[in-house]
């Protein structure tokens, strides 16, 4: 079964975005520059990952569409790297436009902190792709956030 285009978003490869004709692209904090980006390709929905507040508002007036914000609680692809936490998510909801999204060591049980903090979504990774049943632990994190 295929996924439509309208569904993916490719990391930080806006060639492949092009090429392909796939509309959503998501800008690391320090890559391509979003104001750039949508100057030249404003059909693209343009997402970018950041690291704090000031990071969030820079992409919202670059033009970015959405932002990424992480890492949120202790992961094991950030062994070592303390954590940034959710406090700066509800400053930006209070303060910015688009919606912003948390990733980074979100478990189900931290779901309703994330729900808490007001983010619009959350990124999942390793809960996902750690597991030996991803599709009813999807199901799972689905529930979480839909209570």
């Amino acid at each position: 079964m295929g996924v439509s285009k309208e569904k993916v978003i490719v990391n930080d490869r806006l060639d492949i975005v092009l090429l392909q004709d796939i509309p959503n692209l998501h800008l690391p904090e320090y890559g391509l520059p979003v104001k750039i980006v949508k100057q030249q390709y404003p059909h693209l929905r343009v997402g970018c990952s950041v690291h704090s507040f000031e990071k969030a508002k820079d992409a919202e007036e670059a033009g970015a569409d959405y932002v990424i914000y992480g890492h949120c609680f202790e992961t094991n692809s950030k062994r070592g790297i303390t954590p940034n936490g959710i406090v700066p998510i509800s400053q930006m909801k209070k303060e910015l436009r688009i919606p912003v999204y948390g990733i980074g060591g979100i478990t189900l049980d931290k779901v309703p902190l994330m729900k808490q903090a007001k983010a619009d979504g959350v990124a999942i990774m390793s809960g996902i792709f750690y597991t030996d049943a991803p599709i009813a632990v999807t199901k799972k994190y689905r529930e979480a956030i839909s209570k």
